[in-house]
């Protein structure tokens, strides 16, 4: 079917068009979360940035009170989907764009799965060779069943829960699992090959998107029954649990103690809240509600109400976290909410660079 002209969207050109999927899928899942953010869901398929390319996406949404575009990304890798965020806020300077990139696998939880039944990291020739043996000689089935079966089962959930896209493509599935195991480190030590499995399990399925300030949406990790609250849409406050306990809802709205703690600890340690909160809004991501210190705390006040409560300790010519502040992040520094101190970061570092970059005698 040819496409439609499409319409025009706060100045961005939304191009509309049609999809044909056999595979059974929960059609309104990405519909029901962008609502539950409180955005309005816009029907399109491709969104075209100050550069002319159209970029696909699985769902967008527009919140006209906030000024800020929401887009489902359908780039199956991180720095693609940044991309496009930054391509759509060059189209859309007076909106903040925020972009969410679905995480349909994660090597490093099957890395974890072999670990814990095997008790190593690294495996070579030698472990399959002490692996039981059938009579003629070949590793039995039945051998290999205790490691297999707890993997099948991990990677049938990834199957089902990758249903709630739009459009299901298995090769962006196998893209995605590919860019995790080059963490996988391969050598030679004299008896055969060795598979290192270290730096997989310190690499989060979503390091490169916080990273980069855009959403790893965590689909691969999310429960049957979540994902059915969420396509079925009746219960917003239920939806928006599920996101806050995922720390997606952190994410949209992130809470002003735990941001300042995120950049205290990675570098910001003169921070001024109002104005990083203020910086967050503009770029897409209104006020939260606090999660540390009392709700009716001022912004001028809390970096003193947290250094009240033992977070935060005041160095020689900063802030720095104290072992209660280095806990709470803990919690959260690998999760999607960490994409909003990278975004903050990242545009004080562009700035700090382009100023050094285009000094008198730099070139």
């Amino acid at each position: 079917m040819a496409k439609s002209a499409g319409q025009n969207v706060a100045g961005v050109v939304i191009s509309k068009g049609t999809s044909v999927d056999d595979i059974p899928h929960r059609r309104d899942f990405w519909t029901h979360i962008l609502k539950a953010i409180n955005t309005e869901p816009r029907d399109a398929d491709a969104i075209h940035g100050a550069s002319g390319v159209p970029h696909a996406f699985h769902a967008a949404g527009i919140d006209e009170k906030h000024r800020r575009l929401v887009v489902v990304s359908a780039e199956p890798d991180a720095r693609s989907a940044a991309l496009v965020q930054a391509d759509l806020q060059a189209a859309l300077p007076d909106f903040g764009i925020v972009v969410v990139r679905p995480v349909l696998a994660s090597m490093q939880e099957l890395a974890a799965e072999l670990t814990r039944k095997t008790g190593q990291t690294s495996f070579g020739a030698r472990d399959l060779e002490r692996l039981p043996k059938g009579a003629d000689g070949q590793i039995s089935q039945d051998s290999l069943t205790p490691y297999l079966e707890p993997i099948f089962e991990v990677v049938d959930q990834w199957i089902r829960n990758a249903r709630s896209l739009r459009e299901f493509n298995l090769m962006h599935g196998f893209h995605q699992v590919l860019d995790q195991i080059s963490q996988i480190r391969i050598t030679n030590d004299g008896d055969g090959f060795q598979l290192d499995l270290s730096r997989l399990l310190s690499a989060s399925p979503s390091g490169v998107d916080w990273r980069l300030g855009i959403c790893g949406f965590p689909l691969h990790a999310m429960a049957e029954e979540e994902l059915s609250v969420i396509d079925d849409g009746r219960d917003n406050d239920m939806i928006r649990e599920i996101l806050q306990q995922h720390d997606i809802m952190q994410f949209f709205y992130p809470p002003p103690d735990a941001l300042a703690l995120g950049l205290v600890e990675r570098g910001l340690g003169q921070v001024r809240v109002d104005e990083q909160v203020t910086r967050a809004r503009k770029l897409g991501h209104p006020r939260g509600q606090m999660e540390i210190v009392p709700p009716e705390t001022r912004l001028t006040e809390l970096m003193e109400t947290l250094k009240d409560l033992n977070y935060l300790a005041e160095g020689e010519i900063s802030y720095e976290l104290t072992p209660e502040g280095e806990a709470h992040r803990t919690t959260v520094r690998y999760r999607p909410r960490e994409g909003v101190v990278s975004k903050l970061l990242n545009r004080i570092s562009v700035n700090i660079d382009l100023k050094d970059l285009f000094r008198p005698g730099s070139m």
